[in-house]
């Protein structure tokens, strides 16, 4: 194999593990409020504006 192929299936490997732990996070209510993701990126905020 070249390179090239070898990076292009890195990427759409790579592409593809965010996308599953997108979907999982949507499942698991990861991004509604109270969830994981929300809380996290609310304290972020949080301590940008301190």
């Amino acid at each position: 194999m070249d390179s090239t192929t070898i990076i292009i299936n890195v990427i759409i490997a790579f592409v593809v593990i965010i996308g599953f732990f997108i979907f999982y996070g949507r499942s698991a209510g990861w991004f509604k409020k109270g969830g994981l993701v929300y809380e996290w990126w609310q304290n972020k905020k949080k301590s940008k504006k301190k």
